[in-house]
């Protein structure tokens, strides 16, 4: 659970005890604010409302399970209803829609009365855990508007993520950002993007081996760092585990790159690297770039690098 505290002298916030995350969807969705990205050509919405699905019947999802059924509201905001029931008909191989799931195809703008019914849905029904926004820009607040498209987008994130504290709740945004390149990825991933920093876990999903596969990359603060193979099963219209596509293996210039970032304290210049092993500088500079793009290595910061995972 959260700590109701939001005002610390540094001595107190020196001494509290911060809770372990709460999941709700153990590995995936912690209690607070969880950001889903990816782009249009991938059918986030299918990943999203199979999650809704699982944690409101509480059963299993990409070997992951809620501990029970709980309280859920899909708000589909780029959906209609007729095909939002076509989606639920493909998805629902019994036919059963578990009673504790709400739909939602419009809401108001947050500032304009969609915070309101929101609060008011989670005093409304039992157990409540998991709120979905499907997606961002449709309820974004209009007074965000003249901010740069950065800011507006991290102001509404910080503001869901204040509303899933207040609340107690999950909070599942999601936000049609295509994050391409490798170092962007990590970038989101580790918090130190304006986008991502507000949330308490990211998804992106990212397109592998054609739109028919794509993989799941997991992070955020108390979230051990991983990543799932999906595949899309075009009967049920969702994503299913489908493992990860093998990788090559790793030449003995890049075992060495890594060798060293294991063995260190923190997070290296590619100077640091060449004097540890051996190699050129300028050798070591072109493979991080690589295998920075291959999710092998972490930029920390211009001319820095260190392990996935690994802390500044």
């Amino acid at each position: 659970m959260f700590s109701d505290r939001t005002r610390f002298s540094a001595a107190e916030l020196l001494a509290e005890s911060f809770p372990e995350p709460d999941w709700v969807l153990p590995g995936l969705l912690p209690l607070g604010l969880t950001l889903m990205l990816g782009p249009t050509t991938l059918d986030k919405t299918a990943l999203a409302l199979g999650l809704a699905l699982a944690v409101s019947s509480g059963t299993p999802i990409l070997d992951m399970a809620p501990a029970a059924p709980s309280a859920v509201l899909y708000i589909a905001l780029d959906e209609n209803p007729r095909l939002l029931q076509h989606r639920l008909r493909a998805m629902l191989s019994n036919g059963t829609s578990p009673g504790t799931l709400d739909l939602w195809t419009d809401c108001p703008a947050l500032d304009a009365g969609g915070m309101r019914d929101l609060v008011a849905w989670v005093r409304e029904r039992h157990d409540p855990r998991l709120i979905a926004i499907d997606a961002m820009p449709g309820i974004m607040p209009s007074t965000f508007a003249r901010l740069p498209a950065h800011d507006r987008e991290g102001a509404t994130l910080a503001a869901f993520a204040l509303l899933a504290r207040r609340l107690q709740v999950a909070v599942l945004v999601l936000h049609h950002r295509h994050v391409a390149r490798a170092e962007d990825i990590n970038s989101v991933l580790s918090g130190r993007s304006a986008l991502s920093r507000a949330a308490d876990a990211v998804l992106i999903l990212e397109p592998s081996r054609g739109h028919q596969h794509a993989i799941l990359h997991v992070a955020g603060p108390g979230v051990l760092p991983h990543r799932l193979g999906l595949a899309w099963d075009s009967t049920t219209r969702s994503w299913i585990e489908a493992g990860l596509p093998a990788e090559p293996p790793l030449s003995e210039t890049r075992q060495a790159i890594l060798s060293a970032l294991r063995s260190a304290p923190g997070p290296l210049q590619p100077r640091d690297i060449a004097a540890a092993t051996g190699l050129n500088s300028v050798t070591v500079r072109g493979h991080l770039r690589k295998m920075a793009r291959a999710g092998q290595v972490l930029s920390h910061g211009p001319g820095r690098y260190a392990l996935p995972g690994r802390t500044q």
